[in-house]
């Protein structure tokens, strides 16, 4: 977990920096690894979690993300983890609360069942449910 963690605190820096000039295409590449860092660092996280088969199941970035800043040096994110078994693709809703160290971080990630097969430009179809708090799988790190 430890250079997932370090991944996206450097990925979260970069994101932070959000420069006036940047064009959509800077603003879209910091995004994506943002994203592709928190998912990475999402399944280190549910291995042995109940439920989640670590040998055939795996994250592949996060689809429909949406980034709010929420302080001066922290993100919400929501979006959709692709989920990837076999030959199955489909999306679970996750969300984390991304803060610059030393302060923690949180992130959440919904049950199977509020996941939705996957189907390419239809990623509005995830129903993100209320209260990620309650969701079944809720972890708090340090990204350091």
């Amino acid at each position: 977990m430890g250079r997932h963690a370090q991944h996206v605190a450097e990925a979260l820096a970069v994101y932070l920096t959000d420069g006036d000039g940047d064009t959509p295409q800077e603003r879209g590449r910091r995004q994506a690894k943002l994203c592709e860092s928190v998912s990475w660092l999402l399944q280190d996280l549910m291995v042995g979690q109940p439920g989640w088969d670590s040998r055939y199941t795996w994250l592949d970035g996060i689809a429909a993300p949406v980034i709010s800043r929420i302080e001066p040096d922290a993100l919400h994110l929501v979006g959709g983890a692709y989920v990837v078994n076999g030959k199955k693709w489909t999306l679970r809703p996750v969300q984390a609360e991304l803060k610059q160290p030393p302060a923690g971080s949180s992130l959440y990630f919904a049950s199977p069942e509020a996941e939705v097969n996957f189907v390419p430009g239809r990623e509005d179809r995830l129903v993100i449910p209320p209260d990620p708090s309650k969701w079944p799988h809720v972890f708090e790190v340090v990204l350091q």
